[in-house]
């Protein structure tokens, strides 16, 4: 839960999870045994796969005169083994630049940044969560984001929205979103 920050108006929350797969005779992704260099059993072949993932949310509520202030920012890092995917040396170099699958090679992995905004009176400025997806933003119970109308997306998108709650569990939001990463039309 949340607890006050000492000597201050500002209360704040430390989560977030970490989580670890591992498949054997397959990939991360639900990759099959048969594809790629796992399923020709050949030299670059990975028998096993693996992935680490660790994400760590602040969360921060603020009272004032106008309202509650809040901050929320969560960042993800993670490692995976190449999980039967091909790791010829003699390709890395060359594609470094232009597949970022390919920059994940054994001992390294990504940071990111899924979430991080600010809301107040209504408004919400940042990355977010879209006003235009579903309620299921993102894996349902970390099941697959392939639903009917589902985004595929399990981080936030830029964005500008204002909810008008109009009570009993009823509200409204409008939003605008910078689709130049995600969700292109």
């Amino acid at each position: 839960g949340f607890f006050y920050i000492p000597g201050t108006d500002t209360c704040i929350k430390l989560g977030g999870y970490l989580r670890v797969d591992t498949t054997f005779n397959g990939g991360v992704y639900d990759q099959p045994a048969w594809s790629s260099d796992l399923g020709l059993g050949n030299r670059y072949r990975d028998d096993f796969s693996s992935r680490s993932r660790m994400a760590l949310t602040v969360d921060t509520r603020t009272a004032t005169e106008y309202g509650v202030v809040r901050t929320f920012g969560q960042g993800d890092f993670q490692f995976d083994s190449f999980n039967g995917t091909t790791v010829n040396p003699a390709l890395l170099g060359a594609a470094a630049g232009t597949n970022g699958q390919q920059l994940m090679t054994p001992g390294n992995g990504y940071v990111a940044v899924e979430m991080v905004f600010i809301q107040f009176a209504g408004f919400t400025f940042g990355k977010s969560a879209s006003a235009f997806s579903t309620p299921w933003h993102g894996y349902p119970g970390n099941n697959t984001s392939f639903l009917i109308g589902g985004n595929d997306t399990v981080t936030g998108v830029n964005n500008i929205q204002y909810s008008a709650q109009f009570g009993n569990g009823v509200s409204a939001t409008i939003g605008l979103d910078d689709p130049v990463v995600f969700n292109r039309t």
